[in-house]
């Protein structure tokens, strides 16, 4: 129920004391890209258009034939999208994700990839 009842309110783009829809929105599309860090290692959630996709890829491809970086990729139909909320003062962080398991099934392409690279 609260979560049809938040999508109301940025849908509409309604305001209630200490909640701006419109502005909600306009933040969560400015950041529409999701990463994390660890080590050499990226990791990275982004919004693209489905004509794009090959280039990104194709662009990946010819950057791990030169051993310049390795890489796992998976492209999802929709996203999941986790809300922290610390105080209504905009205090708040996104964690986005492929709908169907993004970051693992990229995680398991990338492993694929490093494994067939050591297989004598």
């Amino acid at each position: 129920m609260e979560t049809l009842i938040a999508y109301v309110f940025v849908k509409y783009e309604l305001k209630v004391p200490g909640f701006d829809a419109a502005k909600y929105r306009r933040d969560v599309l400015k950041g529409a890209v999701d990463f994390a860090r660890a080590g050499e290692n990226l990791a990275l959630v982004f919004d693209c258009p489905e004509e794009n996709i090959e280039v990104v890829r194709a662009y990946l491809d010819e950057r791990c034939k030169n051993g310049d970086l390795k890489f796992g990729m998976h492209v999802s139909d929709h996203a999941v999208m986790t809300c922290l909320v610390v105080s209504t003062d905009d205090e708040h962080v996104h964690f986005v994700d492929g709908g169907d398991g993004g970051y693992t099934r990229a995680a398991t392409a990338l492993k694929a990839r490093v494994a067939a690279d050591t297989t004598p």
